[in-house]
């Protein structure tokens, strides 16, 4: 018997006996894992133009409801929990984890307070984007206005990723000029940034780099990331501190909703990943032991105390792992 394409799912691909709709119905977890592989909502099953399409595909198929696709997703997600957990335990070695949890926190609350701006980016690029016929346009415009010093495309903002706000900043500042020319032909085009707006683009953008540049460095999967955590995150404290006196007020109130956010994360620092700084070999021990204790002294009311009490600490960890489990007397 000759094997049905899979890529073509139609009624009479159906055996009699309804083997072929109870595999659709009864394999979640290749449902769940389109859902994640493609980032698509739950609502995704939910819409008519899918429904409609799978319908015409199968006739005889049911689709899940939305509340199904969530119970996949959490099964799938248990399931690889799971399999991590089982894999770590045959690690023979320490592990240390590092995230970027506290860039994407402090970023999006400082965003917060400059949405008008935003929204007229965010939203110029989604209407330039929603068809063939406007690319079309928006391109005689970039022409006509001289063309673009870059390769860049506009790129559209997710709203739940702060990073996808920074690079759309980064490619639509190419486009100025291109966006003004349409503003001057399309009349159904009404989100032209003011040239104050583009300006406070600008400074936006600058302000959230350093930002994205420690995210994709302390994010890294093919180099050690816990010797480069602590010094990113002070370069981030000084960043915000300057910024606080920055001329832009929207700047200012962005960077002030920052430091309050990137306070709580600051005060529960993992020691792990300070000791990674300090013990890393590729510096001098010595002199990156006092920089840290600056780094610390300087960021914290409390860092001289802080420092005191981790020193032990330190010691201890830098001898268990140059001379093994030796007895070692601390000063």
């Amino acid at each position: 018997m000759e094997t049905p394409n899979p890529s073509v799912i139609n009624a009479s691909n159906v055996n009699d006996d309804g083997d072929d709709i109870e595999i659709l119905e009864k394999k979640p977890i290749e449902k769940g894992k389109a859902i994640i592989e493609h980032d698509l909502p739950y609502s995704f099953v939910d819409y008519k133009g899918i429904r409609k399409w799978i319908k015409y595909l199968n006739p005889d198929v049911i689709m899940p409801s939305r509340n199904t696709v969530v119970s996949d997703v959490k099964k799938i997600y248990e399931k690889e929990k799971e399999k991590l957990k089982q894999e770590m335990a045959r690690i023979p070695n320490r592990v240390c984890f590092t995230s970027d949890v506290w860039t994407a926190c402090t970023s999006e609350e400082g965003l917060k307070v400059a949405s008008d701006a935003l929204h007229k980016i965010r939203e110029s690029v989604k209407y330039v984007k929603a068809s063939y016929g406007r690319m079309q346009k928006f391109d005689d415009c970039v022409r006509e206005s001289g063309g673009v010093e870059t390769g860049l495309g506009l790129r559209l903002d997710v709203t739940t990723r702060w990073n996808s706000t920074y690079l759309m900043l980064e490619s639509v500042l190419y486009y100025q000029k291109a966006f003004t020319r349409l503003n001057l032909i399309d009349r159904n085009y009404k989100y032209c940034p003011s040239v104050e707006e583009w300006r406070r683009a600008t400074k936006m953008r600058e302000f959230l780099e350093p930002f994205f540049e420690t995210t994709n460095l302390i994010s890294g999967s093919k180099y050690p990331t816990s010797n480069l955590y602590f010094m990113q995150v002070w370069k981030i404290e000084c960043m915000l501190n300057a910024s606080l006196t920055n001329e832009d007020e929207v700047i200012r109130d962005m960077a002030h909703r920052m430091k309050v956010k990137f306070g709580k994360y600051w005060s529960e620092y993992s020691e792990v990943l300070a000791f990674g700084a300090i013990l890393d070999p590729r510096r001098i021990i010595l002199s990156e032991h006092m920089h840290m204790r600056f780094c610390i002294e300087k960021t914290l009311t409390h860092g001289r105390l802080i420092f005191e009490r981790r020193r032990p600490t330190v010691i201890h960890v830098f001898v268990h792992r140059r001379f093994g489990r030796a007895q070692v007397r601390l000063p």
